[in-house]
């Protein structure tokens, strides 16, 4: 039950942190649901975001609201997508069981989490993987970034683990 409420928790604060970003940048937030994408523009529900994924688990905007990536926990895919025609940019290989994902407020590098692969760096400016995952305690399930973009926090089993984005240890 400890994982089930912690995977919870991520997933709803990454819908808190995804909706204080883009009310800044693209006044939308995406929120995945069991098998669809759902935008709220002003408070109000749209009709949900067709694609290809099966189960989305993660969602997060870029700082400049441009660019959607959206983590499907069951196909191991990571999907960009252009927030204004809501057309797929990028198919990137990831991790099966993917939890969440989050993007530095400085643009650039997503966090893609995963309790069975670990931390998983993608570059967001060409849309690849960057290098092996990072090891970030006992079963990673949720990352934010701080602020000024220079550490991530990664939620675990037992702890919170802290990844230096310049090296990505």
């Amino acid at each position: 039950m400890k994982l089930l409420s912690g995977t919870i928790a991520a997933v709803a604060c990454s819908i808190a942190w995804l909706g204080l970003a883009s009310q800044a940048e693209a006044h939308t937030v995406y929120v995945p649901t069991d098998g669809g994408l759902v935008p709220i523009e002003d408070g109000e529900a749209q009709d949900p975001v067709e694609g290809p994924w099966t189960e989305p688990r993660g969602a997060a905007i870029t700082p400049d609201g441009k660019k959607l990536y959206v983590a499907d926990r069951s196909a191991g895919t990571i999907y960009a997508i252009d927030t204004r025609s809501h057309e797929i940019l990028a198919q990137i290989p990831g991790p099966i069981n993917a939890h969440d994902i989050a993007i530095s407020p400085r643009g650039g590098l997503a966090y893609v989490a995963s309790p069975d692969y670990g931390v998983w760096a993608i570059d967001t400016s060409e849309d690849k993987l960057l290098e092996e995952p990072v090891k970030a305690g006992y079963l990673p399930f949720g990352v934010v970034f701080a602020p000024d973009g220079e550490r991530a926090y990664v939620a675990n089993e037992r702890d919170i683990s802290v990844i230096d984005t310049e090296t990505h240890k």
